[in-house]
This record gives C-alpha cells, structure tokens and sequence, in this order.
C-alpha cells in the first residue's frame, strides 16, 4: 500500500467528470474481471487492465487507485479462489496501477480531458510501469513455484504478451477518447463490442484446449496398451519444449514442438506392433524392421488430421540421426526438421532417465556425458551445446523426478568422428 500512499501524497484534482469515468471505467472492468477466462495451467485470463489503465489516464489519483481496489475485492468474493491468489491477485493489481499513476503525475501530466491532447511521453511511463510491475509480480511468484530464475521467467511472460501489450497502448485511448466525445453511450457500445470480442476468443482458447485434451487423452489410451511405457509421451512432450525454449524458440514454436512430441509414437496403436512392444526379449531381425515402421505410420495418422499438417514430418524423422544413420528415410545434418531433431534429444532423455531392467535410471550428470558423447553423431550440436549450456537443462530433471544434486564435473570435450559410433539407448 506503499505506493497507494504515494498517489495520494501527490495530490490532483478530483472533479465530478473524473469521479463519473472512474466509475462507469471501474463498472466496465468489473464485468470484464469477474468473466475471466481460463487459461492453460489453472492460470486465468481477463481484460480488465484495460478499462483500469483508462480511468487512470483521465483520473491520475487516489480515486482510481481506491476504485480499484474495491472492485478487485468484490469480483474476487465472487469469483472465490484460493485466499493467497486472491489477495496475490488484488495486491499486484493495485501496485501496478499505482506506480503507473506515479510514474505519470512525476513527469508534471494531469488527466486527459476533451480539449487537452494526451502527453505522450507521460501516457507511455503510465502504461509502461503499469506492464513492468505487474508482469514482474506475475513472473516473480511463477519463479518462487518452478524454482526459476526471475530474469528468465519474466523474459518469456514478457515476450509472450509484448504484441498485445502494445495493442492495448491503443485500446485504452481509444476507450478514453470514445469517452470524452460521445460520453457514456460510446462507452457502452464499445464496452460491448471489446467483450464480443473477448468472450469469441474465449471460446476459441476453450476449443484448442479441448483439443489439446483430447490428444492427450488418445496418447494416454494407446499407452496403456504398454505399461512400460505409459506416460513416456507426455515427458516427451515436456522435454521437448524445455528444449525448444532452451534453443530460443518462440512461444507459439514451442507449442507446436510439444504437440508434435506428443504425437510422434501415435503410430504404434497399429496392431502389427502390439505383440512386438510387448515381447519381453530381444528382438529378431524382423520384428526390429516392423518397429522401424512406426513412425511412418504415425505420420500417416497425423497427416489425416487438417490441422497437424506442419508436424508430419517432424513426427516422421523422430528417429532419423544427425550422421545419417537414423530411420525410416536416412536423413543427415539440417535435412532433417528442427522439431525432430528436438524430439531426438526429447526421446533418447526419457529413455536414459527412466529404469531399465538392465540398469537404474542415469542421473543428470550421466545424461550430459551421453548427449556430449553423442553430439554431431546422433545428436545436432548447436542444440546439445545450447541445452546443456542453459539454466533450463535442470528442469528436464524436474519432469522425471530426478533430483539434481549441485556438482563440480571436469568438462568433457566432444568426442572424435568415428565411422561406427556406439548406439544410445532410445525408446
């Protein structure tokens, strides 16, 4: 509440046309937090800053600030979630606005009326606080829950958001000036229309996520045809995207990475494979041949499906080598698709760090060892050098449950190109 004491140190002038648009704005961005949307990983979603940044623009003071803190606590009455996100969620809310509203009235800018033009530098202090602080708070408690560093959390939530974030620059102008020229009936239509809009992509967001569901839920059947191996593709999913974000891929790439991941030994609910998975012993000559096949077949199942036609190919090439010694089609170096060379990494990992009836599960100074090992034969070196050079290798750990232990390890150099290198273990 430091900073809510701070805007009411500074002061500003409170009029009844400030007093009316923090209301009817403060009115707006109730109904917009109380239908917050869910978001993937119980995290929910709302536009209610947008209205917030509004009222803050045409009242910098301590009304806006009290407006919303007030609203914030009846909408998380109704809404009822945990206490401590509850009060995470009003706290966070209310700092960003305030230090926002400081930021601005710092640099001398009062409240935007009809015949004054907005201070541009001011409104962009304003706005851009509001977005630091709150996405700092956001990233600070996701850091403290994974055991993360701050810096690297943050630079993720922010990318993410940093093209709505600059949209919303110009939603919350126009909402003041729609405002300012038609009043109250302006602001109801367009109120009307941004909630259109959000409850349209909601349903959308809704949608993916089922169908995001409704793959794991086939992955999980066809899995429990092998217990040995159940849940071996959704650790792979997750794996892949620790290192899809390691290589610095885009929020919207590593998605795709972990759906292809996810889908990439959808192949073997074939029945010509069902014996052969569960053969307790080696396997002949032939039946290796017929498990060659499988991601073949778990192309042509995802092929069939319109919106998965980008991961046809990585799903196709999970088993093909950096060296050219892979399957089904023997592609080399960059011939073959990034995301199958991620899931390479993705699939060999899970193998290596789950029990074997010949060997205990490798811990992550083993795993290193191999992937250096095998770096430029089996493995891409660019991404092995970038994933075990990042902060994120350790929580490839985390999915498995193998705790990490801290360790000083002599460095291990690349091994020398030999014609026959030694096979690593794979799924």
């Amino acid at each position: 509440m430091l900073a809510t004491a701070a805007v009411v140190m500074l002061g500003g002038s409170i009029d009844q046309k400030g007093v009316q648009a923090v209301v009817c704005f403060t009115a707006f961005a109730f109904i917009a937090q109380v239908q917050a949307f869910r978001l993937p990983h119980s995290a929910a979603g709302s536009i209610s800053f947008l209205p917030y940044l509004s009222s803050a623009l045409i009242a910098p003071n301590w009304v806006t600030v009290c407006a919303a803190f007030g609203s914030m606590v009846v909408s998380e009455l109704i809404r009822r979630p945990a206490l401590e996100k509850a009060l995470f969620n009003i706290a966070q809310l209310v700092l960003s606005i305030a230090c926002g509203i400081i930021a601005f009235r710092l640099l001398g800018a009062e409240g935007l009326q009809p015949n004054r033009l907005v201070p541009g530098i001011p409104y962009v202090f304003l706005v851009t606080t509001f977005f630091v602080v709150n996405t700092g708070a956001v990233s600070g408690v996701i850091a403290l829950s994974r055991q993360q560093r701050l810096a690297s959390v943050w630079r993720e939530h922010a990318f993410r958001t940093l093209l709505f974030d600059v949209v919303a620059v110009v939603v919350v102008y126009s909402f003041v000036w729609v405002y300012l020229k038609v009043d109250l009936p302006g602001l109801v239509l367009l109120a009307v229309f941004v909630l259109g809009t959000r409850q349209l992509y909601s349903t959308t967001l809704e949608l993916a996520q089922a169908n995001q569901d409704l793959l794991q839920v086939m992955v999980a059947a066809i899995e429990m045809r092998d217990p040995y191996t159940s849940g071996h593709s959704q650790r792979v999913s997750q794996y892949s995207k620790v290192i899809a974000k390691a290589i610095g891929l885009s929020p919207k790439e590593v998605e795709r990475v972990g759906v292809a991941a996810l889908l990439h030994d959808v192949g073997k609910i074939d029945e010509r494979f069902a014996q052969i998975l569960q053969k307790p012993g080696r396997l002949t000559e032939e039946e290796r041949l017929i498990i060659e096949e499988h991601p073949v077949r778990s192309a042509e199942l995802v092929a069939m499906v319109n919106g998965l036609q980008d991961l046809v190919k990585p799903v196709r090439h999970h088993h093909e080598r950096w060296d050219g010694g892979g399957y089904p089609d023997g592609l080399a170096g960059e011939d073959i698709p990034l995301t199958a060379r991620i899931i390479v990494f993705a699939d060999t990992i899970d193998a290596m760090t789950s029990d074997r009836p010949y060997r205990p599960a490798l811990g992550p100074a083993d795993v290193r060892r191999e992937l250096v090992k095998h770096r430029a034969k089996q493995f891409d070196p660019y991404i092995c050098d970038r994933l075990i050079e990042s902060d994120l290798y350790e929580q490839l750990f985390a999915i498995c449950g193998t705790r990490v232990e801290p360790q000083v390890e002599a460095p291990v150099e690349a091994p020398r190109e030999v014609r026959a290198p030694e096979p690593v273990i794979a799924a």
